[in-house]
């Protein structure tokens, strides 16, 4: 009776596991998410994970960057058989990691992915996760995973990132895009992640390959002057991308489940901006970092967010150092997906007195100050920063007309510390006798 029952049981779990990595490339979210705009109405619906756009041809120089960006431990095989069903129960019940290779693991949860939680999907990742192991070379889990890495705006594929974010078809990628493409999947980067970072981790690859003797010193050096060169979505669409790329990185962990992405967008104040004929715009709250408008024409330069984050500390007391594009992110059927606070500014490291005055340097009233900076038009109210970037200079928009209802307008907050002389200066607030 006893080896009927466990005859059964590995039946059971081991009948319909996965004979091929094909499922890595193929698995797609099972549901749409959408994406919503400051008042609630869809912008987009998308799928947390598209199935991967996946790139033909030779292998080799692209796993050996791999290999160069990767730690061994990562990768080397660790079991050399498939785990036994009753020993890959026993290892469940005690809430064991798969005997497998990090790799191999990551790989085995991505093919169960539409699995339900729980024992029966623990065994078989046991199983599978070993299997993938024993019986699969490493350049193919290797390649299947470099797949499944989200890497061009959080959508999954070598042959997307190449065409959609190098610019170039994946025929035609040179050593230069296989080191950026491992030194950013390895280091969990999207491609329009900032330029240096990319750069960076690309030119370790190099150092790495050189080391191996897989690369000849000199053409490294080449490489590494030149810049990453990764295409960005423009326009109007970038807001899109970036609210999208924020979506699926904090939504992958509610996966299969879909999610609802809500965002400050402003329809109506992106649809003026968009129309302006910028280089470059933004406009967002400061305390917060809240993105209500963005766009950018200029390869992911982000002039005037540049800008306007900088600004920001006219009215908070320091720069904005990351945007914030979504605002919440629920999962269908449980809470909402837990979000960093906004940065906030360090007490004591700025001087509220001096920084309002030179805020009420500004020209303007005590509600809008409006000013050119290099080729660009800024607005400061007590709640919002635009910044709108021309091509041959400041592009002269009414931009207290454009942002109109946004959000509500009121006088600055004088600091603690500063008060108003006659003339209407600010000078420190006398102290007060004792």
């Amino acid at each position: 009776m006893g080896a009927v029952v466990v005859s059964l049981v590995t039946r059971g779990v081991t009948s319909d596991l996965p004979s091929s990595i094909q499922p890595v490339l193929e698995y797609r979210s099972p549901e749409e998410s959408v994406l919503l705009d400051g008042a609630g109405e869809v912008v987009t619906r998308f799928r947390l994970v598209d199935a991967a756009e996946a790139a033909d041809g030779p292998t080799d120089p692209l796993v050996e960057a791999f290999f160069a960006a990767s730690d061994p431990t990562f990768y080397e095989a660790r079991a050399s058989r498939a785990t036994p069903a009753v020993d890959a129960v026993r290892r469940a019940i005690r809430g064991s990691a798969p005997a497998a290779s990090p790799l191999s693991i990551e790989l085995a949860r991505v093919m169960l992915a539409g699995e339900a939680p729980g024992l029966r999907r623990r065994i078989r990742e046991e199983i599978l996760a070993t299997r993938l192991d024993a019986e699969v070379s490493v350049v193919e889990r290797g390649r299947a995973w470099l797949e499944w890495v989200p890497l061009c705006g959080g959508r999954r594929g070598l042959g997307l990132a190449a065409r959609a974010c190098l610019g170039t078809p994946w025929a035609e990628t040179s050593e230069q895009h296989l080191a950026l493409l491992a030194g950013a999947a390895v280091s969990e980067l999207d491609l329009r992640s900032p330029p240096a970072l990319l750069e960076a981790r690309r030119d370790t690859v190099f150092d790495r390959l050189v080391v191996l003797g897989r690369l000849d010193p000199e053409d490294a050096a080449r490489y590494a002057d030149r810049p990453a060169g990764v295409q960005h979505v423009r326009g109007s669409d970038a807001f899109v991308e970036r609210a999208l790329l924020e979506a699926r990185r904090l939504g992958r962990a509610a996966e299969p489940r879909p999610v609802t992405a809500s965002t400050w967008l402003e329809p109506r104040l992106q649809d003026r901006l968009g129309r302006a004929g910028l280089t470059s715009w933004v406009a967002l709250e400061p305390y917060r970092g809240a993105v209500l408008a963005y766009g950018d024409q200029e390869a992911g330069r982000g002039v005037a967010a540049s800008l306007a984050s900088e600004q920001a500390r006219l009215l908070r007391g320091s720069e904005i150092s990351q945007l914030r594009f979504l605002r919440k992110l629920e999962v269908a059927g449980r809470d909402e997906v837990p979000m960093a606070p906004p940065e906030r500014a360090t007490p004591g490291t700025t001087d509220a007195v001096a920084i309002y005055a030179e805020l009420m340097a500004l020209p303007g009233t005590d509600r809008s100050k409006r000013w050119a900076s290099g080729d660009c038009d800024l607005l400061l109210q007590s709640a919002l920063v635009v910044a709108a970037c021309g091509v041959d200079g400041p592009p002269g928009l009414d931009l207290v007309a454009m942002a109109a209802g946004v959000v509500p307008t009121a006088e600055f907050t004088v600091p603690d510390g500063a008060q108003l002389d006659e003339e209407g200066s600010v000078v420190p607030r006398a102290a007060r006798p004792e």
